[in-house]
């Protein structure tokens, strides 16, 4: 009898374990919600933008205050640094207290926030509605407008190749070339393409040269850095911006040198949503033949804005 309760033991036991790792570990428990465990370091997004339900309500009632409520919601991989929301779009039939800017400061990632990102609650309370002679319903619009200062890394693959005929050629090693990518980085901005070439150097030495383009894939805007504090921009403003730019292979401290057209080093420039930059390895054998991911690392300002409406109900008197 004995024996057969120590086997049922271990057959429960293993069945018990079977199921908790059943489809593998893909889920985890997280505020007893299940949340899909997945690289941070992938996608498109970065700080999203929502209206509570209710704020503002559907029908706002005159000579009545009522609230306008956003969630900043970062899905990005890297913390969001700061940022101004601006509220906009609203009438002269109403008056907001106090500023119609709010600022904020961290907002952490997905890599120090793990799987969901951290979130923000931007409101601008006891916006009034005026008594006017309004004898009808009117629907009105409100907008706001975010911007922010992110970070974003990257580490697409690239090759160190040999010239062609050289001993140091493995067969079936990484070829050289154009090389496109998709699903982003985990943050607005993307590298979609890198072309490499080899350039020699010297009879035992070359030098790989890195083509590189960039797209914003977000949603929104690339702004430069002294834009963020007042948020009020133009389309000309978002049209031509500059990002902090530093690129290396990863793992390695040696240094690349990048070619930055005609701002100051270190700034890559991005316009109408698209960038290129062109990067130079340091030395490498000529015997040398392998895949490395590059390290990739992105200082960014961008711009999000989010609409919506309400009703602005008549002057109950012209009922």
């Amino acid at each position: 009898m004995l024996k057969y309760k120590i086997l049922f033991v271990l057959f429960a036991l293993v069945f018990l374990v079977g199921c908790s790792n059943f489809g593998g570990s893909s889920f985890l428990k997280k505020d007893n919600v299940e949340v899909d465990e997945i690289d941070p370091f992938k996608g498109n997004k970065g700080l999203e933008l929502s209206f509570f339900e209710g704020s503002p309500p559907d029908d706002v009632f005159q000579d009545t205050n009522f609230a306008v409520t956003v969630e900043a919601h970062n899905q990005g991989a890297l913390n969001i640094e700061r940022g101004t929301a601006r509220l906009g779009a609203l009438s002269g039939r109403f008056t907001i207290s106090g500023a119609n800017t709010r600022e904020f400061g961290i907002i952490r990632g997905k890599q120090n926030f793990p799987d969901i990102g951290d979130r923000e609650v931007i409101e601008w309370d006891n916006i009034n509605a005026k008594r006017t002679s309004v004898r009808s319903d009117t629907r009105q619009s409100v907008n706001v407008q975010v911007c922010y200062e992110g970070n974003i890394e990257a580490n697409p693959e690239a090759c160190v190749r040999p010239r062609p005929g050289s001993d140091g050629i493995i067969e079936g090693e990484c070829d050289v070339g154009k090389e496109s990518f998709s699903g982003g980085h985990g943050g607005p901005i993307a590298v979609t393409s890198i072309t490499d070439t080899i350039v020699k150097q010297s009879d035992s030495t070359n030098i790989i040269r890195y083509a590189i383009e960039f797209k914003d894939v977000g949603g929104g805007d690339i702004i430069n850095m002294d834009e963020i504090d007042n948020c009020l921009l133009s389309e000309r403003d978002k049209r031509d911006a500059d990002v902090v730019f530093d690129i290396g292979w990863f793992g390695e401290s040696r240094s690349f040198k990048c070619k930055f057209a005609e701002r100051k080093d270190g700034q890559l420039v991005m316009r109408n949503g698209k960038g290129r930059i062109l990067c130079d390895s340091p030395d490498v054998s000529n015997l040398d033949h392998y895949s490395v991911p590059l390290y990739i690392k992105m200082n960014y300002g961008y711009v999000k804005s989010i609409n919506t409406g309400f009703t602005l109900k008549k002057d109950v008197f012209f009922d």
